[in-house]
């Protein structure tokens, strides 16, 4: 009886994740990712650069993208606590400085996350402006 009232809803659930998790759907979405994601690893490699850090590029990319799947994996917004600490904590292991790998991680973290937290806020009140209304309440409206 209890699964009864839901069968319909888990019947929804997968009718919509066979159709959106389509080889040719996911496909570009996968690959703009991939290069995306590889663009913020290389901007980590660069901020190794700019402190004359000994860092190979497979470093770079190997503690951004740990650090970042980590962070994503916590289910916490961002990561936020999570990622910086895991990515701070590799580069110590790299025996990089405790003051350097801070910098470091403080730098990569605005540069990618907040970056675009701060875009998504712009285009938001952007389109509050716009269309007169709170767009989050009409996406809210949507759902019901």
């Amino acid at each position: 009886p209890v699964l009864a009232r839901k069968v319909h809803k888990l019947r929804e659930l997968y009718d919509s994740s066979y159709a959106l998790l389509q080889p040719k759907r996911i496909a570009w979405p996968l690959i703009i990712a991939v290069i995306s994601w590889g663009f913020e690893a290389i901007a980590f490699y660069l901020v190794f650069q700019a402190f004359d850090l000994n860092g190979s590029v497979m470093a770079a990319v190997f503690i951004y993208s740990f650090s970042t799947i980590v962070g994503a994996v916590s289910m916490l917004p961002g990561g936020l606590g999570m990622t910086e600490g895991l990515i701070a904590g590799l580069m110590k292991m790299l025996e990089i400085d405790t003051a350097v790998a801070a910098l470091s991680t403080v730098i990569i973290r605005l540069a990618t996350l907040w970056f675009a937290v701060v875009i998504g806020l712009a285009f938001l009140l952007m389109a509050e402006k716009r269309f007169g209304a709170n767009v989050t309440d009409l996406m809210l409206e949507q759902e019901v």
